[in-house]
């Protein structure tokens, strides 16, 4: 549930029940620790690199290290 905060007219705040549908799917935690890593302005970038490196698994079915840097690019090793 989301909460929506307004400006009362003494000065403080006060929280509203907002209800309402969750914007996004919950990320799978295995997804989500590069995410966490990267900086947001490069998550286009990480996305793109994490479907070469699904797609290159799929086609060799092999398996490798991926370490991200803050940029959103991986390395397998």
């Amino acid at each position: 549930m989301l909460r929506a905060f307004r400006e009362d007219t003494v000065g403080w705040y006060s929280i509203l029940q907002v209800r309402a549908a969750p914007i996004f799917k919950p990320m799978h935690p295995d997804l989500q620790r590069f995410f966490n890593h990267v900086w947001p302005i490069f998550w286009p970038w990480l996305v793109w690199n994490l479907l070469r490196v699904a797609r290159w698994h799929m086609r060799t079915g092999r398996d490798a290290l991926m370490p991200v840097d803050c940029f959103g690019n991986i390395e397998l090793t």
